[in-house]
């Protein structure tokens, strides 16, 4: 699956695992149960994440339920991993 832009809902339930294929913007609700893994492509980015000025380290755009881990690189040296992050969060710098 091709997906590059989130603009209803959009769930991993059941332990699944899901990684783009480029990068990917959420527009709508992502929701990352329990056991899952959402992962934006190494290399690629989450377009709602900002990590430069007034809204750095930020989720801004759509609503995320993350009970699982949703991962992507956020301009470090290492992919970013969160859990259980509610929408607009902050993100913690590495």
């Amino acid at each position: 699956m091709n997906l590059a832009t989130n603009t209803k809902s959009l769930t991993l339930a059941s332990n699944a695992n899901f990684t783009t294929t480029g990068n990917f913007t959420n527009n709508g609700t992502l929701v990352v149960n329990s056991g899952s893994i959402f992962t934006v492509l190494s290399g690629k980015s989450l377009t709602n994440y900002h990590n430069t000025g007034t809204l750095a380290n930020t989720l801004s755009g759509g609503t995320y339920t993350i009970a699982g881990t949703l991962a992507f690189d956020a301009g470090t040296t290492a992919p970013l991993r969160l859990t259980r992050r509610p929408s607009r969060c902050k993100v913690p710098a590495s």
